[in-house]
């Protein structure tokens, strides 16, 4: 038994030429979101590389989850995790809205199960990329680097994905979570989930 999914998205061959702009990014992340049926309450900045081949980094917090997308514009992709505490109704149907947004050529998408390793009867947690790992991370405040992560064993990652996804469930007001005690290998917390909700105004469509 689980208590959510973890939506990963990969997009290829976007014709996009806008994949290096960090608000064009988060403007569609927006609208995924929005196919998604979630209502976005952190929004913070996006991020942009320096450099010949900037990358491009745009995360929010939803009511009931968080969405992270990282482009490549030197190769034409873009990759989406979308974590919901419950079910998605129609995944192929987000995915196929990424791919229009995002003008890929070519879409791939996984749903795996999240939560079935806490009670210790089901095996270990399904393998966690270690980027999806440090955007679950970074919302709980923890910011660590993926070549950190990539170094850590298979029992250390599950331990970090179930600390991170506990704290962001009992953040998301699910009934039910308990959270267990903060591995000792994380650093400390460094405040980089904005206290500040996402804003709404009267033209935001995503109010």
């Amino acid at each position: 038994m689980s208590w959510g999914q973890l939506l990963q998205i990969e997009l290829r061959a976007c014709v996009e030429d806008r994949l290096d702009d960090d608000h064009w990014v988060q403007r569609k992340m927006l609208l995924v979101v929005e196919a998604a049926g979630m209502k976005v309450t952190v929004l913070p900045e996006p991020t942009r590389e320096s450099g010949p081949d900037p990358k491009v980094q745009a995360i929010c917090l939803l009511k009931k989850g968080h969405c992270a997308v990282h482009t490549f514009p030197e190769k034409r992709a873009c990759f989406i995790t979308l974590l919901t505490v419950g079910e998605f109704s129609a995944p192929n149907a987000i995915a196929e809205v990424a791919a229009g947004t995002f003008g890929a050529g070519k879409t791939d998408y996984t749903l795996l199960p999240v939560g079935e390793w806490w009670d210790g009867t089901e095996g270990r947690m399904p393998p966690i990329e270690p980027f999806v790992l440090v955007d679950l991370l970074s919302l709980a405040s923890v910011t660590v680097s993926e070549d950190v992560v990539e170094e850590w064993t298979q029992d250390e990652m599950e331990k970090a994905a179930e600390w991170a996804s506990a704290v962001h469930a009992d953040a998301g007001d699910s009934d039910g979570v308990v959270v267990p005690p903060k591995p000792a290998f994380l650093p400390e917390a460094d405040h980089y989930i904005p206290t500040t909700p996402y804003p709404k105004h009267e033209s935001d469509p995503h109010a």
